[in-house]
């Protein structure tokens, strides 16, 4: 239930998920895989956006499962859509370090 997620950046990054399906299907029936592509960029875009935004400290619980909900869909979509166009997803990311 993502009743408690009202924030802007939370609304965007739920239409953003409810258009996956139909991203695909169209990347499928028109051979466009760009789609998919800028499809996935901009869904990265959206759940970096709302991981920097969302503050949960001081929250009910019921928006912490909310917002761990709707990061662990993002994620599955995220890896789906690359494994669509061939590519595998990291386990988990790694910052550099620049010197």
């Amino acid at each position: 239930n993502f009743a408690s997620l009202s924030s802007k950046d939370s609304v965007n990054l739920i239409k953003k998920l409810d258009d996956y399906q139909r991203i695909v299907i169209t990347a499928g029936l028109k051979s466009n895989v760009q789609s998919l592509k800028t499809y996935l960029y901009e869904l990265a875009q959206l759940v970096q956006k709302f991981y920097e935004s969302e503050r949960l400290i001081g929250k009910p619980i019921n928006d912490w499962v909310a917002a761990l909900y709707l990061v662990e869909h993002s994620v599955k979509v995220l890896k789906n859509g690359l494994w669509l166009l061939g590519i595998s997803a990291p386990e988990e990311m790694k910052s550099l370090e620049i010197n």
